[in-house]
Protein backbone atom coordinates (compact mmCIF):
# COMPACT_ATOMS: atom_id res chain seq x y z
CA UNK A 1 0.00 0.00 0.00
CA UNK A 2 1.76 2.95 -1.19
CA UNK A 3 -0.53 5.49 0.48
CA UNK A 4 0.35 9.42 1.12
CA UNK A 5 3.91 10.52 1.75
CA UNK A 6 3.98 10.44 5.67
CA UNK A 7 4.82 13.68 6.69
CA UNK A 8 8.44 15.05 7.47
CA UNK A 9 6.82 18.17 10.08
CA UNK A 10 8.22 17.20 13.27
CA UNK A 11 6.96 18.70 16.65
CA UNK A 12 10.17 20.74 16.65
CA UNK A 13 9.47 22.19 13.04
CA UNK A 14 6.06 23.52 14.08
CA UNK A 15 7.36 25.30 16.85
CA UNK A 16 10.52 26.46 14.52
CA UNK A 17 7.76 28.35 12.37
CA UNK A 18 4.91 29.12 14.81
CA UNK A 19 7.40 30.85 17.06
CA UNK A 20 8.53 33.41 14.94
CA UNK A 21 5.03 34.08 14.01
CA UNK A 22 3.99 35.02 17.67
CA UNK A 23 7.15 36.81 18.31
CA UNK A 24 6.44 39.27 14.95
CA UNK A 25 2.82 39.46 15.95
CA UNK A 26 3.89 40.62 19.52
CA UNK A 27 6.42 43.00 18.16
CA UNK A 28 4.04 44.31 15.64
CA UNK A 29 1.00 45.30 18.61
CA UNK A 30 4.06 46.98 20.54
CA UNK A 31 4.72 49.11 17.95
CA UNK A 32 1.20 50.16 17.60
CA UNK A 33 0.93 50.62 21.51
CA UNK A 34 3.97 52.67 21.46
CA UNK A 35 2.14 54.82 18.45
CA UNK A 36 -0.59 55.29 20.48
CA UNK A 37 1.43 56.48 23.66
CA UNK A 38 3.69 58.80 21.93
CA UNK A 39 0.73 60.48 19.77
CA UNK A 40 -1.12 61.11 23.05
CA UNK A 41 1.88 62.27 24.69
CA UNK A 42 2.39 64.72 22.45
CA UNK A 43 -0.82 66.87 23.08
CA UNK A 44 0.16 69.99 24.00
CA UNK A 45 -1.57 72.24 26.85
CA UNK A 46 -4.79 73.88 26.22
CA UNK A 47 -4.20 77.17 24.16
CA UNK A 48 -5.26 80.42 25.57
CA UNK A 49 -9.23 80.92 24.84
CA UNK A 50 -10.23 77.46 24.28
CA UNK A 51 -13.11 76.62 26.99
CA UNK A 52 -12.33 73.75 29.11
CA UNK A 53 -15.22 71.35 30.74
CA UNK A 54 -15.25 71.17 34.29
CA UNK A 55 -13.38 68.61 35.99
CA UNK A 56 -14.80 65.93 37.86
CA UNK A 57 -11.93 64.71 40.28
CA UNK A 58 -12.25 63.65 44.25
CA UNK A 59 -11.35 65.13 47.17
CA UNK A 60 -9.15 64.20 49.84
CA UNK A 61 -11.57 62.31 51.67
CA UNK A 62 -12.59 60.47 48.42
CA UNK A 63 -15.63 62.34 47.90
CA UNK A 64 -16.50 63.52 44.45
CA UNK A 65 -16.65 66.79 43.32
CA UNK A 66 -17.15 69.14 40.39
CA UNK A 67 -15.14 71.97 39.76
CA UNK A 68 -17.33 74.35 37.75
CA UNK A 69 -15.09 77.68 37.47
CA UNK A 70 -17.57 79.46 38.64
CA UNK A 71 -15.24 82.19 40.12
CA UNK A 72 -13.57 85.11 38.11
CA UNK A 73 -10.12 83.39 37.65
CA UNK A 74 -9.19 80.22 39.09
CA UNK A 75 -5.21 78.77 38.76
CA UNK A 76 -5.40 74.52 38.38
CA UNK A 77 -2.26 73.41 39.31
CA UNK A 78 -1.86 69.51 37.85
CA UNK A 79 0.81 67.51 39.65
CA UNK A 80 1.62 64.22 40.61
CA UNK A 81 3.44 63.29 43.74
CA UNK A 82 5.96 61.30 42.89
CA UNK A 83 6.91 64.23 39.95
CA UNK A 84 10.19 65.60 39.92
CA UNK A 85 9.74 68.50 38.24
CA UNK A 86 6.32 69.54 40.43
CA UNK A 87 8.90 69.27 43.29
CA UNK A 88 11.23 71.75 42.03
CA UNK A 89 8.72 73.71 41.56
CA UNK A 90 6.64 74.04 45.10
CA UNK A 91 8.52 77.07 46.41
CA UNK A 92 7.80 78.98 43.27
CA UNK A 93 4.05 78.03 42.91
CA UNK A 94 3.79 78.74 46.99
CA UNK A 95 5.04 81.62 46.38
CA UNK A 96 2.96 82.55 43.61
CA UNK A 97 -0.53 81.90 45.31
CA UNK A 98 0.05 83.94 48.85
CA UNK A 99 1.04 86.91 46.43
CA UNK A 100 -1.92 86.16 44.42
CA UNK A 101 -4.43 84.32 46.65
CA UNK A 102 -7.07 88.03 46.87
CA UNK A 103 -6.55 87.82 43.14
CA UNK A 104 -7.40 84.27 41.98
CA UNK A 105 -8.44 80.93 43.51
CA UNK A 106 -5.71 78.55 43.01
CA UNK A 107 -6.61 74.55 42.95
CA UNK A 108 -4.12 71.68 43.19
CA UNK A 109 -5.28 68.49 41.33
CA UNK A 110 -3.49 65.01 41.59
CA UNK A 111 -2.63 63.15 38.12
CA UNK A 112 -3.10 60.30 40.73
CA UNK A 113 -4.56 59.54 44.45
CA UNK A 114 -1.48 57.16 45.15
CA UNK A 115 1.04 59.19 47.50
CA UNK A 116 -1.22 61.96 47.82
CA UNK A 117 -1.34 61.92 51.74
CA UNK A 118 2.23 61.77 52.01
CA UNK A 119 2.43 65.10 49.62
CA UNK A 120 -0.23 66.89 51.96
CA UNK A 121 1.89 66.72 54.74
CA UNK A 122 4.98 67.79 53.39
CA UNK A 123 3.91 70.34 51.09
CA UNK A 124 2.30 73.59 51.20
CA UNK A 125 -1.26 74.20 52.48
CA UNK A 126 -3.34 74.45 49.59
CA UNK A 127 -6.68 75.51 49.87
CA UNK A 128 -8.79 72.49 47.93
CA UNK A 129 -6.49 69.68 46.62
CA UNK A 130 -8.15 67.06 44.79
CA UNK A 131 -7.22 63.82 42.61
CA UNK A 132 -8.06 62.14 39.94
CA UNK A 133 -9.01 58.47 39.83
CA UNK A 134 -6.14 57.59 37.56
CA UNK A 135 -3.35 59.65 34.84
CA UNK A 136 -5.76 59.30 32.42
CA UNK A 137 -8.22 61.12 33.57
CA UNK A 138 -6.52 64.37 33.31
CA UNK A 139 -5.89 63.98 29.38
CA UNK A 140 -8.33 66.17 28.19
CA UNK A 141 -6.93 68.99 29.70
CA UNK A 142 -3.32 68.40 28.51
CA UNK A 143 -2.04 66.56 31.34
CA UNK A 144 0.05 64.14 29.94
CA UNK A 145 2.75 64.45 31.92
CA UNK A 146 3.36 67.31 35.15
CA UNK A 147 3.11 69.55 36.28
CA UNK A 148 0.61 71.76 34.01
CA UNK A 149 -0.56 74.99 35.15
CA UNK A 150 -3.76 76.78 34.13
CA UNK A 151 -5.27 79.82 34.45
CA UNK A 152 -8.84 79.73 33.88
CA UNK A 153 -11.63 82.57 33.39
CA UNK A 154 -15.31 82.03 34.81
CA UNK A 155 -16.96 79.33 32.64
CA UNK A 156 -13.41 77.52 32.14
CA UNK A 157 -12.06 79.82 29.41
CA UNK A 158 -8.04 79.39 28.90
CA UNK A 159 -6.21 82.68 29.85
CA UNK A 160 -2.47 81.08 30.26
CA UNK A 161 -1.01 77.81 30.15
CA UNK A 162 1.99 76.56 31.85
CA UNK A 163 3.52 73.04 31.07
CA UNK A 164 6.39 71.88 33.03
CA UNK A 165 9.10 73.68 35.10
CA UNK A 166 9.20 76.98 35.93
CA UNK A 167 12.42 77.92 34.45
CA UNK A 168 13.92 80.30 32.10
CA UNK A 169 11.65 81.80 29.83
CA UNK A 170 8.51 79.70 31.24
CA UNK A 171 9.15 81.15 34.73
CA UNK A 172 9.03 84.98 32.85
CA UNK A 173 6.34 84.22 31.46
CA UNK A 174 4.22 83.29 34.40
CA UNK A 175 5.94 86.15 36.19
CA UNK A 176 4.11 88.88 32.70
CA UNK A 177 1.17 87.21 33.58
CA UNK A 178 0.83 87.72 36.79
CA UNK A 179 2.51 90.34 37.12
CA UNK A 180 5.19 89.64 39.80
CA UNK A 181 8.63 88.87 40.73
CA UNK A 182 9.17 85.86 41.88
CA UNK A 183 12.16 85.52 44.23
CA UNK A 184 11.83 81.86 44.84
CA UNK A 185 14.32 79.75 43.38
CA UNK A 186 13.49 76.11 42.31
CA UNK A 187 14.32 74.00 44.75
CA UNK A 188 16.72 70.76 43.77
CA UNK A 189 16.51 69.00 47.00
CA UNK A 190 13.08 68.49 46.59
CA UNK A 191 14.12 67.39 42.27
CA UNK A 192 15.60 64.12 44.04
Amino acid sequence: MTGLPKSRWTSGDWASVVLPFILVASLAANVLQFRRTNRSASVVAPAVGQVMSPLRVRDTSGAWALIDYRGDRTVVYFFSPSCIWCKVNRPIIKELAEQKKHEFQFLAVSATPKGLGEWLKSDYHWPAVYSFDSPSSGIEYGMTTTPLTLVLARGGRVLGSWKGPYVGAQRKSIERFFSVRLVAEPSPQDGQ
